[in-house]
């Protein structure tokens, strides 16, 4: 069938009379968020379980930044707002099995390997790794630093396959099914790193640790997940309060 093409509208609050732009999506958004520390790199969860990415460093709208502030006499002689594509869009294979639910960055110096462990790379210059959830009850991490692949010829492959570096299951001590997750928080903690809380669509609040991490004397934690409470109604946001063991959650 037919792709349903939708739209994330980007406004410059300098100017409201007219978009700024519209960066084009090859079927629902469930979610999106912008690079904490470069707001060019904007990703996006869709109702078919991939992920997108748009890289907008290079656009230019009438030669000026896609972020430049405008006025009302520019808007007024283009009212057609430019469209963007996306860069990439993860394989539909590998991706969740439902819609995407959540995305939140990883802090810049963090990642993730293939094997689920956690790393930091002081190097980093941004942050390069994003997590997603979705209501098949798992985890997927993705760089977004891009790896060309090359043809059995030699020549440069311009078909790009995005795939998650790491994927862990969502599943609670003693529970036979993967939790129905509708968000999640990264928790911050002077002791542990990978620490995050995880709500789901029966409105169960889950803690457990996102990637492998070593304890006091260097051996390394497995990732775990623990349910603490449920108010049996099905939750829409959480948020993390500074060093604090509070969240807050919003139901329906």
């Amino acid at each position: 069938g037919s792709v349903m093409w939708t739209s994330i509208i980007i406004w410059n609050l300098s100017n409201l009379l007219v978009p700024r732009a519209r960066l084009a999506v090859p079927g629902d958004v469930k979610c999106f968020r912008m690079n904490p520390t470069n707001p060019y790199i904007i990703v996006a969860g869709l109702a078919t379980g991939q992920v997108i990415m748009w890289d907008l460093s290079s656009v230019s709208i009438n030669g000026e930044d896609i972020y430049a502030a405008t006025t009302t006499t520019e808007a007024k002689k283009s009212q057609r707002t430019p469209s963007f594509s996306s860069k990439v869009c993860s394989v539909v294979q590998v991706s969740h099995s439902k819609a995407v639910t959540d995305i939140r960055w990883l802090p810049k110096g963090v990642r993730i390997t293939g094997r689920g462990e956690f790393r930091t790379d002081p190097d980093a210059k941004m942050a390069n790794y994003f997590a997603s959830t979705s209501g098949d009850g798992t985890f997927m991490f993705w760089d977004v630093r891009l790896q060309e692949t090359h043809n059995a010829d030699g020549s440069l492959d311009k078909n790009l396959r995005w795939t998650p570096v790491f994927k862990t299951e969502i599943r609670p001590s003693g529970a036979k099914m993967r939790l129905s997750a509708t968000k999640f928080a990264l928790l911050k903690s002077k002791k542990k790193k990978c620490n995050l809380a995880v709500v789901s669509s029966a409105g169960e609040v889950t803690f457990g640790s996102w990637a492998l991490e070593p304890d006091e004397k260097g051996k390394k934690e497995g990732q775990s997940f623990e349910t603490v409470r449920s108010i049996e109604r099905p939750t829409t946001s959480i948020a993390w309060a500074c060093y604090k063991a509070l969240i807050f959650q919003k139901s329906v």
